[in-house]
Order: C-alpha cells, then structure tokens, then sequence
C-alpha cells in the first residue's frame, strides 16, 4: 500500500494533509507518488495525522528521507 491508498482508506482529503503539512495539494499529490520531498518532520506529522507509526509512513513512502 502506498500513502495515496493508505489515506484514502482513512477518508482524509488531500486538502487537509497539505494544509497540515504547510504545502501546496500538488506538492503533497507529488509527496504521496514517492516524488515529492519527505522529511522526518513531514514524517512524523503524517503518523501524527494518520495514526500510525513513523515507520509505516516511510515504509509506504518508499523513498529517502531527509533530515
């Protein structure tokens, strides 16, 4: 599962993550394909919003993280 399918199936929109996030919805569209630039910061507020380990965000982000 990737974050695309793994927050449509929590029912958030796209609108809020990158509201949340302080990025536009085409930055976050392009975070969610494994695109976009993902911090640990990014990370750890994704978790936050989806209720689930850091871990698991990297994991369906499938690329670098930065610092």
């Amino acid at each position: 599962m990737n974050l695309k399918e793994f927050r449509t199936t929590k029912g958030i929109y796209p609108s809020f993550v990158a509201k949340e996030l302080n990025v536009t919805v085409r930055h976050f569209s392009r975070i969610e394909n494994g695109e976009g630039y993902m911090t640990k910061e990014r990370a750890e507020k994704l978790s936050k919003i989806y209720n689930t380990q850091v871990s698991e965000i990297v994991e369906m982000y499938g690329g670098e993280i930065h610092e």
